[in-house]
């Protein structure tokens, strides 16, 4: 979870600031791109573990047990954001420190 966390933020970073997509496609592009780090991730580990680990069981953990979170992050990530934009703490483009 450490990597696809990590992952989440270096691609929302990126999708958000660098690309200048909007908040929901850098949200959905990064979740995406963080799940496959961590079906990538978790077929390493299990492969050294001895244990299978197919695209079944990626889906499972992936997707079908992680909806709430999914669902939750899409609703409560873009409030954030959005009320830390408004009180002018956070702008979209990166400020420059003197």
């Amino acid at each position: 979870m450490m990597v696809e966390l990590c992952a989440y933020g270096v691609l929302t970073g990126l999708f958000y600031q660098t690309l200048h997509q909007k908040l929901y496609v850098s949200l959905v592009g990064a979740m995406l791109g963080g799940r496959v780090i961590y079906g990538l991730v978790n077929a390493v580990f299990m492969g050294v573990a001895g244990k299978p680990y197919g695209f079944a069981a990626f889906l499972s953990g992936a997707f079908l047990t992680a909806w709430p979170g999914i669902l939750l992050q899409l609703i409560v990530v873009p409030l954030l954001v959005f009320t830390l934009q408004k009180s002018g703490l956070w702008s979209r483009t990166l400020r420059q420190s003197e």
